[in-house]
């Protein structure tokens, strides 16, 4: 990497074309990002008039930068632009629970960024020399505390999909969330057991990132429950790659100013202090009593 200011670094940020929640939601914020901090940042343009190749050289990048999810550049394209002359970054934003896929993947990248501490040692031992922990924090033209509507006013509240885990885990504290007002937002909840008695409390829609801000922001607590590293029915990690690192909900929720109840992640303390910014709960008891 050439040696001068972040603001003068040649920033060329290839998207993924994924789907919810990248597109809207994380990529913008990251795009946002950069434009922040670098005044030579520039996004490619896709079913334009050049070519990924052609838009490179015109731009004459310090670094290349893409997500690694699963999807994104072809090995072909990729070469290409290598050959070309800069380097190519790829942060993986899906670990641990792609890992399998985006370790496979990274070979062809000069850089490897992983929002998960655990998967380092992971794609070191697949030949990548030059990999480092980045968490995605979270988009704070999005996720600010304020006054929403009542609509979105709870007394506790869950936005996401309710894998097997968080089916598990609600349906041991429903009687904690049924004296309450609660609000459960997401897909696939009505799998949940004894589902018509917590249907009034469920919202089968996946919301975008404004909406989402809205529901923590007029919450009194706001739940986060950790997909499990482990479940092959939904992961590609059939390595194991441990799940040290906190989900970027973490931030976002406590970017909205509610009181966040989540698991325990290892990485949770480089960043926020247990008891003060959020709180822990070990098992269903110990958040039933938390929440009461």
């Amino acid at each position: 990497m050439p040696s001068k200011p972040l603001s003068e670094l040649r920033v060329f940020y290839i998207p993924t074309r994924a789907g919810f929640p990248y597109n809207p939601g994380i990529e913008s914020g990251i795009i946002r990002g950069l434009q922040a901090v670098t005044a030579h940042t520039r996004t490619a343009v896709f079913n334009g008039p050049d070519p990924l190749t052609k838009q490179v050289l015109a731009h004459r990048p310090d670094i290349v930068l893409t997500l690694l999810i699963g999807s994104g550049l072809d090995q072909f394209t990729l070469r290409a632009i290598r050959k070309i002359g800069p380097p190519v970054a790829a942060w993986a934003t899906e670990d641990p629970y792609s890992s399998d896929v985006t370790v496979a993947k990274s070979r062809d990248y000069n850089y490897v960024f992983t929002i998960e501490s655990g998967a380092v040692d992971r794609y070191r031992q697949a030949g990548c020399p030059r990999v480092w922990h980045v968490p995605l924090g979270y988009d704070p033209e999005i996720y600010r505390p304020g006054e929403v509507p009542p609509a979105y006013r709870s007394d506790i509240c869950f936005v996401g999909v309710a894998f097997g885990n968080r089916l598990n885990l609600v349906n041991q504290i429903r009687g904690c969330l049924l004296r309450r007002k609660t609000l459960i937002i997401g897909p696939k909840w009505n799998l949940l057991p004894g589902y018509r008695e917590m249907a009034l409390l469920i919202r089968h829609r996946i919301v975008p990132p404004e909406e989402a801000r809205a529901y923590y922001a007029g919450a009194k607590i706001v739940l986060n429950i950790h997909r499990r590293p482990d479940d092959d029915s939904i992961n590609a990690n059939l390595s194991r790659v441990q799940a040290r690192s906190p989900n970027v909900r973490t931030f976002e929720i406590c970017a909205c100013g509610p009181l966040q109840l989540t698991d325990s992640r290892p990485d949770l303390s480089k960043w926020y202090v247990p008891g003060q910014d959020l709180e822990i709960y070990k098992n269903a008891a110990d958040l039933q009593d938390k929440l009461d």
